[in-house]
């Protein structure tokens, strides 16, 4: 049984209890949740890349300046990389839809850190089902 404000997810500004779902400084009653979907966006980091080419750069520039042939190889490399990398960041996202149709989206950078916040989600959803025990 869970007791009618025990925390279940508090982790990233976002508590839910049994009765509320916290996100910031918004409240939303877990009866007035309708539905969630799950979703994944990638996009890519260009920073990462940047940073490579940067590094290159700068190895090129102090091979050519102290007539280094190995700094210089090595920085041509390291500005290759950086131009032919994608580096990508995934978003693992939880849309939670309220009963006016509000959409509430909550960006986890893990798959396991959403999940967790599903199973919370459902838990808080099944104890506020009318004729459970602690239900609200």
């Amino acid at each position: 049984m869970v007791a009618p404000q025990e925390t279940l997810y508090n982790q990233g500004g976002v508590r839910i209890t049994s009765t509320v779902l916290q996100q910031g400084n918004s409240f939303y009653r877990i009866r007035d949740l309708h539905r969630f979907t799950r979703s994944e966006e990638r996009r890519v980091v260009n920073q990462a890349r940047n940073d490579l080419v940067i590094l290159g750069a700068l190895l090129l520039i102090f091979g050519v300046l102290l007539v280094q042939p190995l700094a210089m190889i090595i920085g041509i490399i390291i500005i290759m990389i950086g131009l032919n990398s994608s580096f990508e960041q995934v978003d693992y996202i939880l849309t939670i839809l309220t009963n006016k149709n509000q959409e509430i989206k909550i960006v986890k950078k893990s798959r396991q850190e959403r999940e967790n916040l599903v199973q919370a989600l459902e838990t808080a959803f099944y104890y506020s089902t009318p004729g459970r025990e602690g239900a609200n």
